[in-house]
Order: structure tokens, then sequence, then C-alpha cells
């Protein structure tokens, strides 16, 4: 009898033990197997879309679609974020693209400049980021408040180094001559309601939209001459310009650049628009806020190959610069 208790104890010990060993390493090891070849199969365009969180629309404003470039949702409520979606200010006019972030193209962990150095990404960047799935930056460079864009004659730092809200639209005066302290305030006068706030592009915020940019296919390392108002690119444009180091501008309905240097009104030139953002390679340089204040971009005066994410160390006044807002979205 007690022979026969050991013998069934036995068995059941070993069909445990075999129900065990079939789950740990036959159902459990397929599992893994079919997890990693989901991992590594081709994601789909919808699927990554997936991975982006729908860009939020600010209080007072409005989605408006731009060419092929539209707010229309899937059949499962995204949108086609990855081209450049546009918000426009309903009272002032001002536009603003979306900037998409995502670990898989888009990242912001260990930013640097193309020198190397490390940029930082501020806690209240890294929670743009975290909280939206991405952040808003202005479209065009800044231009002029509205009551000094007529001033087109004797135009210096003491007209442009000072006090006043910016603009992000079409054929505006670019606000140079014009110092990172300045142009920083200024930024920040630019909204400041209960949603959002404004302030000038971080340098963490420039580097994440040129990774953006060079996934869409943009040299934005090397050479942006075909993007960028430069002193050897040449192209068309329509609108106000400046040939005397923007001491004064001039209009013309239709215009070549030829051989002289021109500094162009923002937005005025087809070609130089990037995923539905103008004048990111140049036409000026832009300020942007890190450990110290440093411009990206090339401008007009730039006589050799430039590119986009080139920068240097500036912070006064003076015709090469000019500054871009970002939005942030209060927590």
């Amino acid at each position: 009898m007690r022979k026969h208790i050991i013998i069934i104890s036995i068995s059941v010990i070993i069909v445990i033990f075999s129900i065990i060993f079939y789950y740990f390493f036959i159902i459990k090891q397929d599992n893994t197997i079919n997890q990693v070849s989901q991992i590594n199969d081709p994601i789909t365009t919808n699927e990554k879309e997936k991975l982006y969180k729908n860009p939020f629309i600010p209080n007072g404003f409005k989605s408006i679609d731009v060419g092929e470039n539209n707010w229309t949702k899937d059949d499962q409520g995204y949108v086609n974020w990855n081209k450049g979606l546009v918000i426009e200010d309903i009272l002032s006019g001002n536009q603003f693209v979306w900037i998409p972030v995502n670990q898989n193209e888009v990242t912001y962990n260990n930013l640097e400049n193309l020198g190397k150095a490390k940029i930082d990404l501020t806690d209240k960047d890294r929670n743009q980021i975290d909280e939206n799935g991405g952040f808003y930056i202005a479209r065009y460079e800044c231009g002029v408040p509205k009551e000094k864009n007529d001033q087109l004659e004797n135009i210096n730092k003491s007209t442009n180094d000072v006090s006043g809200i910016p603009v992000s639209q079409q054929g505006s005066r670019p606000w140079n001559y014009i110092s990172f302290d300045n142009a920083q305030k200024n930024a920040m006068l630019m909204y400041d309601h209960e949603d959002i706030h404004s302030e000038i592009v971080s340098e963490a915020f420039w580097n994440i939209t040129m990774q953006w940019l060079r996934n869409s296919g943009y040299d934005v390392d090397k050479d942006s001459n075909s993007f960028g108002n430069y002193s050897n690119s040449y192209f068309s444009f329509s609108g106000l310009y400046s040939s005397d180091y923007g001491k004064s501008y001039s209009f013309k309905e239709v215009g070549e650049k030829e051989d002289k240097n021109l500094i162009l009104a923002t937005g005025i030139a087809s070609s130089h628009m990037t995923n539905n953002i103008y004048d990111l390679a140049g036409n000026l340089n832009e300020f942007t806020n890190g450990k110290k204040a440093v411009v990206y971009g090339g401008n007009y005066d730039n006589i050799s190959k430039s590119a986009a994410n080139s920068y240097l160390n500036v912070s006064g006044a003076n015709d090469k610069q000019g500054f871009r807002v970002a939005l942030y979205h209060n927590e």
C-alpha cells in the first residue's frame, strides 16, 4: 500500500513538472519569438502615427489646411502629423507649425550640436514633449510689430533693439538689429495666456526640429543651399527685400536673387519652406536659448556652404541675427 502511494506521488510530481516545463520552455518561448517577430516586422505608416499624440490646439487658435497637409482624421481618429500641421491665431493671424517627437525617429535624449557639445534639455522642454507628444514653433522668423512694419528706411539698432510684440506672419519685415536679451523678452510678450505662453526657441527644440527635417530628407548638416537664403544661393521671391544690410526695404512684385546679398521679408520665397516652416536655413541667423546665447541657421551674407544646423556664439544686435518663437502648453 505504502509503495503504491509513493508511486502515485512520484507520478503526480512528474505530471506537474511536465506542465511547468511545457509552459515555460515551449509556450512562453513561442510567445517570445512572436513578440520579437512583431517588433522587427516593418511598421506601417498608420501604425507609426499611433506612436505620436495628436497635436493640441490652443484656445484662440484654429487648424488650417495647407496644400496636402491637412487636419483630416483617419477612421481611428489620427491626423497626418508628419508634414507640418499649421495652426493660426484667430485674432492676429500668427501661424505656428507642429513638431512631432517620437523616440523611434525623433529623439530628445543625448542631444548635441554639430560641434559635439552636449545640449541641455530643461525639465520644461522635456515636460512639453512628454505631455503633448511635440511642440509648436513659429512658421516664420519673427517680424517686427505691425506698427513698425511700415518703417522701411533708417532701420538700425536704435529702431529695432527695443521692446515690442513680434508677429509670425508672411511678408513681415524680419526683426533683426536686436540683441538676444530683448529678443527673449519680446518673445515672451507674444503670448501669456491661461493655457499657453511663448518663449524664444530653445537650443534643444531647434535641434529636435533639425532631426525631424533630416528624417524628411533635408540636408540640415552640410549644405542647406537649396532651401536657404545665402550669398551663393539663387531663388525667386515676391515682396519686401533689402539690399543694404537691412537699413531700408523695397518692394518687388516678382524678383530673382542675383549676385547682391538680400534680406527678405518673412516667408516670401517658396523654395525656402521645409515641412511648412519658412527660412530655418537662413535669411537671418536665429537666436536660441540654451546654456548661453547662440544663433543657428546661417544668414543672407554667408559666402560659403552653410547649414540649417550650423551655429555661432553671438548675443549682440546686428543685421544678421533674428529670432523665432515656440509655444509652451501651460501645465
